[in-house]
């Protein structure tokens, strides 16, 4: 399958369970295919007017997206328009919350707030008093129980929320480095040391215990970190160096890089079933890798792991 976009593929996300994927370029191109048996088939394409953007519902075929200052629920197949929400201010990130009644939504302004997607009213707003604007949230995530968020900012600070009562207990200092501090992904672990795991603007992939805001691993990069997934105990992270590292959660080590992209890897996505890895880079192109075995535990061997068909879908 290919697929010409305007620009560079800055998005790209498989659904809950990996039978539709959505790419969208710079210039607010979106495409979304229907992957059966191999086969990618072309389902619609639009533009978006400075789309920011978009998460898939854990259990349903529904769509969110944000575009400047407003966010859009969408139905997949049909792409019929769901609902609209007018928002606070600009946005760079957001995500359903695993519960998918709510959506988490991150403002440039310093804060965070939880939207409640039946009623579209605010249900909490997350922001410590001495956060100013200049952290600005450009990374997010919520831990699979809904109990807990953590939103990265530009300067560096990771913050973890509870959402009951919309507490702050937590705050971590990434150190800054020649390349700054800015928080590029955050991800929680769904099975590993209870990891929180934390790419900024810097060469290392920080794994810390979230539960007790403990420093598990700092793990040298290939180069800076853009995007991570997680297929526990490893984690996938592209990098600007045109590859995707991949590291062990447990002992801390860097195994073999995946290979096939010349520029700096966009962004990463990994189907539900954890056997295909999509990324997207700023050489043009689309690339899927697949998983063909996966080892269950520190004796088995990663070669298998490691040996992956790669197929370019977009170029």
């Amino acid at each position: 399958v290919e697929e010409k976009f305007q620009d560079s593929v800055t998005l790209i996300k498989f659904n809950h369970d990996g039978k539709y994927l959505v790419a969208v370029d710079m210039a607010g191109n979106f495409t979304c295919w229907k992957y059966s048996n191999n086969n990618f088939t072309k389902m619609s394409s639009m533009n978006f007017n400075e789309l920011s953007w978009f998460d898939w519902h854990p259990q349903a075929n529904v769509l969110i997206l944000a575009e400047k200052e407003s966010l859009s629920m969408w139905k997949v197949p049909t792409f019929d328009f769901a609902k609209y929400f007018s928002l606070e201010s600009s946005s760079e990130v957001g995500c359903f919350m695993p519960d998918g009644k709510n959506a988490l939504i991150g403002y440039e302004e310093g804060y965070a707030v939880i939207l409640d997607l039946k009623s579209l009213t605010v249900k909490s707003k997350l922001k410590p008093q001495e956060i100013d604007s200049e952290h600005g949230i450009v990374s997010l995530d919520a831990h699979p129980d809904n109990c807990l968020v953590a939103l990265g900012t530009k300067k560096g600070r990771v913050l973890l929320f509870t959402t009951k009562n919309q507490k702050l207990i937590g705050t971590l200092g990434i150190p800054e480095t020649d390349n700054g501090n800015y928080i590029e992904t955050i991800k929680f672990g769904r099975e590993c040391l209870a990891g929180l795991f934390i790419v900024a603007f810097s060469n290392y992939l920080h794994i810390y215990d979230n539960s007790k805001l403990v420093l598990r691993h700092s793990i040298l990069l290939s180069g800076i970190g853009t995007r991570l997934v997680c297929l526990e105990p490893y984690v996938f992270i592209g990098t600007t160096k045109a590859v995707i590292d991949i590291c062990d959660c447990r002992s801390g080590l860097k195994k073999p890089s995946l290979q096939g992209h010349t520029k700096t890897i966009m962004d990463i996505a990994l189907s539900k079933d954890g056997k295909r890895l999509m990324t997207s880079s700023d050489d043009g192109t689309v690339k899927i890798f697949y998983l063909e075995s996966y080892p269950s535990d520190n004796t088995t061997s990663i070669s298998n792991f490691l040996r992956m068909r790669m197929t370019p879908i977009i170029q």
